[in-house]
């Protein structure tokens, strides 16, 4: 008996998704004429009890709504928390001119305040009184009313050990707590849990760039980072394919499971700022999740 249930629930369960295939894609007009006089009679209470779970498991409800990371004001009165506005010190933006074309992009935006954190890593060797000194250039010249701050994208690479004896860092937040730090895309660092232990010994939070787009990680990565009291922040830009179909669906995962405290925008040049992806859509639970995470306003 209990074989002939699972038998007839799997029949309803097939004919329910193919009744959604055929309601939602031009071969709807195909539709045979049974589904029409007996879908009623058949589905209500199976559809119901079968059909409507999975479509909530996969997320695969088709009425949806899509919102934008522009048409909600989601960016008025925003905090920035990660950018490369600094002129002329790394990737980010190359002249003063520039950053200053780049806090007017802001302005209209409607972003408030914003954290300026170069790279600091082999690469591109900042000192803290080099971008110091750059900074108190910027301010002088910017007359807007953008709030800034200075502090830096740590990278933890082999220097970042000597840098962290001499304290010779910039960390973010009003009150110093924070260290924005970052990986390699590809691989992590060589003892990566114990560097991270001892980020933590020095009296630092360590708050990790950009989490969904580093490609070595995983759920038990993120899980362990979690319990180093590690915070994350996201790049906006991921939610809407920015980095590419994978760094959003981790994004999107991370943001369902409330791993993020913070969020920033990784604005680096005016040659790469595209308008149109601030009109992209998101899916409707996506953007209230990401409204929460903005409205919660996480103290750095």
């Amino acid at each position: 008996m209990a074989k002939i249930q699972r038998i007839s629930d799997n029949r309803t369960l097939l004919r329910g998704l193919y009744l959604i295939s055929c309601l939602f894609t031009k071969n709807s007009v195909n539709l045979p004429p049974p589904y029409y006089s007996n879908i009623i009679a058949w589905g209500s209470k199976r559809f119901i009890r079968i059909v409507i779970p999975v479509i909530k498991v996969f997320d695969i409800w088709p009425f949806r709504r899509s919102c934008t990371l522009a048409g909600e004001g989601l960016l008025q009165g925003f905090t920035d928390c990660h950018c490369h506005l600094l002129p002329g010190v790394d990737d980010g933006a190359r002249t003063m001119e520039e950053s200053l074309r780049l806090l007017r992009i802001y302005e209209m935006w409607g972003i408030r305040e914003v954290w300026l954190t170069p790279h600091i890593m082999e690469d591109i060797p900042n000192t803290v009184d080099g971008l110091r000194a750059r900074f108190a250039e910027l301010q002088e010249a910017y007359q807007g009313p953008i709030q800034l701050h200075l502090a830096a994208e740590h990278m933890l690479d082999n220097l970042f050990e000597a840098r962290l004896k001499q304290n010779a860092l910039l960390p973010i937040g009003k009150e110093g707590r924070h260290l924005l730090v970052e990986t390699s895309y590809f691989n992590p660092p060589m003892g990566f849990y114990d560097l991270v232990t001892r980020i933590c010994s020095a009296g630092y939070m360590p708050l990790l760039a950009h989490p969904e787009r580093y490609i070595y990680m995983e759920e038990k990565d993120y899980e362990r980072l979690r319990d180093l009291n590690v915070k994350f922040q996201l790049n906006l830009f991921s939610l809407v394919g920015g980095y590419g179909p994978d760094a959003r669906k981790k994004a999107e995962w991370l943001l369902k499971e409330e791993y993020y405290q913070v969020c920033g925008l990784d604005m680096h040049r005016q040659a790469l700022v595209n308008p149109d992806m601030l009109q992209q859509s998101v899916r409707e639970n996506v953007f209230r999740q990401l409204q929460r995470l903005v409205e919660n306003g996480y103290e750095l």
